[in-house]
C-alpha cells in the first residue's frame, strides 16, 4: 500500500476509529450489494489522491483493482491524502508530468473539485445529494 495513507489509517485507529478496507466482488449480487451498503453507511471515506490541479482545486483519483472509488463516492465525508509534490498548476501540467500514463492504465478516473452539489430548476443549491457533502484534503510534505 501507500505508506502515507497507511500512516494516516494507523493514526485514525489509535484515536479509536474503526478502519474498514472491504474487498468488493466484481460480480453483481447480494454479497457485492451488502458491502456497498456498508460503505455507504460509513462515517467517512479515506483515499489517497494521485494528483491535484491548482488552477481548479481538482483532485485526481484513479480507480481500479485495489483502488475502489466507493470511499470517495458513498460516505457523507471524503478525506483525501495528497502529497504536496503531486500538486500541478493545471490539467495540462499534470498530463505533461505523466498523467497521460495514468489515463491509459486506469479504467476509471474521478476528478473531484469539491463536495457533491446539485441545484433544482429554481437554482436552489443542495450539497451532498450524489456523493459526499464534505471533502477534506490532507496535504503532506
Amino acid at each position: 500500500g501507500d505508506p502515507v495513507l497507511d500512516a494516516v489509517c494507523e493514526a485514525c485507529e489509535r484515536t479509536g476509529m474503526a478502519i474498514s478496507t472491504p474487498s468488493i466482488p466484481a460480480e453483481m449480487g447480494e454479497p457485492r450489494q451488502a458491502i456497498l451498503m456498508e460503505a455507504a453507511h460509513a462515517d467517512a471515506g479515506l483515499t489517497g489522491a494521485e494528483a491535484a490541479l491548482a488552477d481548479t482545486g481538482t483532485l485526481i483519483l484513479p480507480a481500479g483493482p485495489g483502488r475502489p472509488s466507493t470511499a470517495s463516492l458513498l460516505p457523507p465525508v471524503h478525506l483525501a491524502v495528497l502529497r504536496s509534490h503531486d500538486i500541478h498548476p493545471s490539467l495540462e501540467g499534470w498530463l505533461e508530468a505523466g498523467g497521460r500514463s495514468t489515463i491509459m492504465h486506469a479504467p476509471v478516473i474521478a476528478m473531484i473539485s469539491g463536495p457533491s452539489r446539485t441545484a433544482d430548476i429554481e437554482m436552489t443549491l443542495t450539497v451532498g445529494v450524489h456523493g459526499p457533502g464534505k471533502l477534506t484534503v490532507l496535504c503532506v510534505g
